[in-house]
């Protein structure tokens, strides 16, 4: 189970400029949705989509952070199918949005799964 984990972090990381569907990962390991689900979410306390969703945010403050990217670049580097989406996802998992945290400095920002639950 902890290698089948550790390849899916590896994967999810790799691919988390893009969306990603439980169906591409069920195709792509070759187990069913339920098992990948079960296992992931048992060994790492969070859904194989909110993992996923913090290595895009995480990414996302990074690419802010570093000042050169629009919002609206930011949300395409990211696969995002609008920036008005990203921005809603961005404020979710952060408490603000990508505007707000481009003036914040970047120790004093952390991911969160919702609003009160920090992931980091």
């Amino acid at each position: 189970d902890n290698s089948l984990v550790g390849e899916l972090c590896d994967y999810l990381s790799e691919k988390a400029d893009s969306n990603l569907t439980l169906r591409e990962l069920t195709e792509r390991f070759h187990f069913g949705r339920s098992h990948l689900c079960d296992v992931f979410k048992k060994c790492t306390g969070y859904t194989i989509l909110q993992y996923h969703t913090k290595l895009r945010m995480d990414r996302a403050k990074k690419l802010l952070s570093e000042g050169n990217m629009s919002i609206s670049g930011v949300s395409e580097a990211l696969g995002y199918e609008s920036p008005a989406y990203f921005s809603r996802t961005f404020r979710r998992y952060t408490g603000m949005s990508p505007t707000d945290f481009k003036g914040v400095p970047s120790d004093n920002a952390t991911v969160y799964l919702e609003k009160d639950t920090p992931l980091i």
